[in-house]
């Protein structure tokens, strides 16, 4: 009894000392190990001394294509292919013979139809083989060239002095056979010169073929620009129908996106949607002032 009488007076004593409570730390979380070592990497070229330039790559049927650049400004840009693991497959610069240098300004597939152009000459490769298919050369031109259900677009701007001065063409090919000609015609009226960044393509209810393109048409200052905005029955032959005179702000290279009803368009400062089927304005926002539109 006096055994436990002393046991209890001792606890009340410690317990009356007020030692902080000792926190004993819980063991650390062990983080996951994340693997960031290089799957694969290739040189484009053995010569270190060559500007290796990748603007974009392409990547369509297990091939990854890209372009190099060479140092010199008389050399040709070469296009590379590899495969998904790193291997080359074959590599093309059978260009044809211009003076100065062919470098790639725009690109795209549709299957395994790798398309390409360097301003005027315009190219297209089996993405596989690396054979080329097709190529179509012309003396005026402009360096996009765009794809949407299986037909290539490409803008050709005749200046002054062409059969058909100041004037911008759609021209149209079938993606196999790169057989262009011309769809519609933009005649220029006054202002700057006309251009036709991209053109698009859907199929509508009736399951024609509809073009949808805009135009700069008027350019009045530094700081202002109107765009003409075209829809076009390619199946019918026939305009469905033209908005005029949009306010562009700058001169403007976005291309319009679309939705199942509506096509959307912005400028440097604005934003508009359309009615797909018969372009009327839906509604137009002008942007914020800390806000800018990028038109490229």
């Amino acid at each position: 009894m006096n055994r436990v009488i002393l046991l209890f007076v001792s606890f009340l004593i410690i317990s009356s000392c007020g030692f902080d409570s000792i926190d004993i730390p819980a063991p650390p979380i062990e983080e996951p190990e994340i693997d960031s070592a290089i799957i694969w990497k290739v040189p484009l070229h053995e010569d270190t001394i060559y500007a290796q330039s990748i603007d974009q790559i392409s990547l369509c049927q297990d091939r990854i294509v890209t372009s190099m650049n060479p140092l010199s400004v008389f050399g040709n840009e070469k296009v590379l292919c590899y495969d998904t693991t790193g291997n080359m497959q074959w590599t093309w610069d059978n260009y044809e013979s211009q003076n100065g240098n062919a470098q790639i300004s725009d690109e795209g597939s549709v299957g395994n139809n790798f398309f390409f152009t360097t301003f005027y000459q315009n190219y297209c490769l089996d993405i596989v083989t690396g054979e080329e298919k097709w190529r179509f050369i012309t003396e005026k031109g402009d360096p996009r060239i765009s794809a949407s259900n299986n037909l290539i677009f490409k803008p050709i701007w005749y200046v002054a002095g062409a059969p058909k001065s100041d004037s911008t063409a759609v021209y149209m090919a079938d993606v196999e056979s790169g057989d262009f000609h011309e769809v519609f015609t933009i005649r220029k009226t006054v202002g700057d010169a006309v251009n036709i960044p991209v053109v698009l393509s859907y199929t509508d209810n009736q399951g024609d073929t509809i073009l949808v393109f805009q135009n700069n048409t008027l350019y009045v200052s530094p700081y202002s620009e109107t765009i003409d905005l075209y829809s076009y029955n390619l199946s019918k032959k026939e305009l469905n129908w033209h908005i005029e005179d949009i306010e562009a702000e700058s001169w403007n290279v976005n291309k319009p996106q679309m939705d199942e009803d509506n096509i959307y368009f912005a400028t440097k400062y604005r934003m508009f949607s359309f009615d797909k089927e018969t372009g009327t304005m839906n509604w137009e926002r002008l942007m914020p002032h800390d806000f800018q539109g990028s038109n490229y």
